[in-house]
């Protein structure tokens, strides 16, 4: 069916059903009736965009949650007030099936308004109306402006009356009605200039740090770091902060595995909610001690515990506005994210959080990272509440911290990393060093489960061993080099376990040849082993 295109002037879209003309236009006081009456037809309105944007609603009633501003006083003809009314009734409360023509008709009957809105006809005219769904928010744009100019010419009748008070009350009320209609084309016009366009593809995300050479954070995103308590956040969190003040500079310190990508002129802002200022303090000079230089007019790290939390974002935003102005951002460390809204449970408050941090991001094109902590009892890296969900979802990247308890040995690696993620078995040990008065580099994580393993292997075999040499060491001059052949040993096993039969000799020379590569035992030119 083709789309109709409503004039603005209602004479040229008569309509297929008579719908009744108001005694009255919307909103007229009625001490100024004569007046108004003899110019109600001159009245600005646009019946067509009405009938546009009553049609949208009646088969979308979806489209009545959207932030259009459209009320009931915006219509001209009483008639279309009532069916807005019912529209958004139908969109509030009703069901899937009130929508259809006939439950529309029978609301109508049952609320004694039905010839009122211009009988069935008018209904089945609306159904049949089709609007482009492009064009709602220019129907939309029109019912507003002539809203504003109703509301222009009453307020100029009372005016001419006399009345100051009512003046200014229309004029007030039309000024909200233009702020409506402002906000919305500046909203719109941002809305088109993020159009897709083939021809036209946004420059592609500035990469500005990597670990071990693989990309998690990039200007204008939201990188996560995530770890339970004391696994060592506030370690990476001077990591980033040495990374960020080295920039590009040749430098020796150890920043666990960062490095930084691109410029590094912008400011440096990090925020710490969690730490007394003792801690916060020996943290930032621990980050100068990995970056290898000074701190830098570049860094504003901050410790804002005492501050209330309502006033957290007013500062983080202030602060963000000011350093842009000044010079641009860097990057942007939140350590505790968790203390900038009243409940990490609150599914609406995250969501707003998340939504606002990366809005942030991209407007000032900096990296903002957010530390935040993981449940206690979870073993699959669950974050704390909707907030921890909503900034796994969103973030460029999420950075895991895992402790192992039996070692004190912390594992950096990466998850759901938009560049590729890093396995643990990939990721970067660190642990604390009394030496080094922070914690250092120990290695790849592969690299180190092997050590471990090649190092029970050993002890496992050494203990073995010490107990067969031992045990024969009882039996002979103490004095005597302890050494034993295969067939020595086999004996010794087979007494040692209380059976009669013994290994064979073959076999425990390969046992004997195998400690003797682990470093357990050394091999004498009598073809005997000597325990190390």
């Amino acid at each position: 069916m083709s789309e109709h295109q409503p004039e603005r002037n209602s004479a040229a879209a008569p309509t297929t059903a008579p719908i009744p003309r108001p005694p009255q236009p919307n909103n007229l006081p009625a001490k100024y009736k004569r007046e108004l009456l003899d110019i109600q037809d001159s009245l600005p309105h646009a019946l067509g965009h009405e009938k546009a944007v009553l049609s949208v609603f009646m088969q979308h009633p979806s489209k009545l949650a959207e932030p259009h501003g459209i009320t009931a006083g915006t219509y001209y003809l009483p008639a279309h007030q009532i069916l807005f009314k019912l529209f958004q009734d139908i969109s509030e409360n009703g069901k899937p099936e009130d929508v259809e023509l006939v439950a529309i008709v029978q609301r109508l009957i049952d609320m004694g308004q039905l010839e009122a809105v211009g009988g069935p006809a008018a209904i089945t005219e609306l159904a049949s109306y089709s609007p482009n769904p492009s064009h709602f928010a220019n129907h939309c744009q029109i019912l507003h402006e002539k809203h504003a100019e109703r509301l222009l010419v009453l307020a100029g009748i009372a005016a001419m009356n006399g009345d100051a008070v009512e003046h200014s009350r229309l004029i007030q009320e039309r000024d909200g009605i233009i702020q409506i209609a402002t906000k919305r084309n500046v909203l719109m016009e941002k809305l088109e200039s993020l159009r897709y366009d083939p021809n036209a593809p946004p420059p592609p995300d500035e990469a500005c740090l990597q670990f071990l050479n693989r990309v998690v954070a990039a200007r204008g995103n939201v990188t996560g770091v995530q770890a339970k308590q004391k696994a060592g956040k506030s370690a990476f969190v001077s990591a980033i902060l040495g990374t960020a003040l080295r920039g590009d500079f040749a430098a020796v310190g150890d920043t666990l595995g960062l490095e930084w990508l691109g410029e590094a002129t912008g400011a440096i802002l990090h925020i710490d909610t969690e730490q007394s200022r003792a801690d916060w303090h020996a943290g930032v000079k621990r980050a100068e001690k990995r970056a290898g230089l000074p701190a830098t007019e570049r860094l504003h790290s901050y410790s804002i515990v005492t501050f209330k939390l309502a006033e957290r974002m007013e500062i983080l935003g202030q602060k963000m506005q000011a350093l842009a102005e000044s010079g641009g951002i860097d990057c942007v460390i939140l350590d505790g994210g968790a203390d900038f809204l009243a409940s990490v449970n609150n599914e609406e408050l995250a969501i707003e959080l998340v939504s606002e941090l990366m809005r942030l991001a991209h407007k000032y094109n900096c990296l903002i990272v957010v530390v935040i902590h993981e449940n206690p009892s979870t073993l699959e890296g669950k974050t704390r509440g909707h907030l921890g969900s909503e900034l796994q979802r969103k973030a460029f990247a999420n950075i895991r911290i895992d402790k192992d308890s039996d070692t004190g040995i912390s594992t950096i690696y990466a998850t759901d990393n938009r560049r590729g993620d890093i396995p643990k078995m990939q990721g970067l040990c660190f642990q604390w060093d009394n030496e080094a008065g922070m914690h250092v580099t120990l290695g790849i994580h592969s690299e180190l489960v092997g050590q471990k393993k090649e190092s029970e292997k050993i002890k496992k075999e050494r203990e073995k061993w010490a107990a067969i040499y031992e045990y024969d060491s009882e039996k002979r001059d103490k004095n005597a080099c302890p050494d034993l052949s295969p067939k020595q040993a086999a004996e010794i096993i087979r007494d040692m376990n209380g059976t009669e039969n013994s290994q064979s000799e073959n076999t425990i020379k390969k046992q004997m040849q195998r400690a003797e590569t682990l470093g357990v035992l050394r091999k004498n030119n009598r073809g005997t082993w000597t325990l190390i």
